[in-house]
């Protein structure tokens, strides 16, 4: 049940509607931008009180995952090492901005990653207890603890 409280902490969930195009069947590059900007819009909301809007866009994306990653319970702490590995993301959503593919099949599956992620949070967000049947932490834990290239 959405509460009057809930509608206005999430800016009445419109987040749900970016989620609603985002889980649609497209190609995998789309559907990874999308699932990036809930993650980045999600921050916003928990952040807006306290931060400007020029504040928030000058954060790195770095910093905005590592926050839901602990705010949601996916890491009780974010290491150096962790946020080596979320760059790595970010430079993977840099480059498909810019050329509109994935550079390699690892960078795919991270971007399956980041989608579950995303799911794994919307389904906390709205008081439901997520399904590992994706194996969201599995992969959350196997993407932080692989060697880097």
């Amino acid at each position: 049940m959405i509460t009057k409280q809930w509608s206005k902490k999430y800016d009445n969930g419109y987040f749900l509607v970016l989620l609603k195009n985002a889980e649609k069947r497209q190609v995998l590059e789309n559907s990874f931008i999308s699932h990036w900007t809930i993650l980045e819009h999600i921050f916003t909301l928990h952040n807006k009180s306290w931060l400007s809007d020029e504040q928030i866009r000058n954060l790195s994306s770095v910093e905005k995952i590592s926050f839901l990653l602990v705010k949601y319970a996916l890491k009780s702490e974010v290491s150096k090492s962790d946020k080596k590995k979320v760059s790595k993301l970010a430079g993977v959503r840099n480059r498909l901005v810019h050329f509109g593919r994935f550079p390699d099949k690892e960078s795919e599956e991270n971007a399956v990653t980041v989608i579950r992620l995303t799911e794994f949070i919307v389904a906390k967000i709205l008081g439901l207890l997520p399904s590992n049947v994706f194996i969201t932490i599995e992969r959350l834990e196997r993407f932080l603890n692989s060697s880097s290239k």
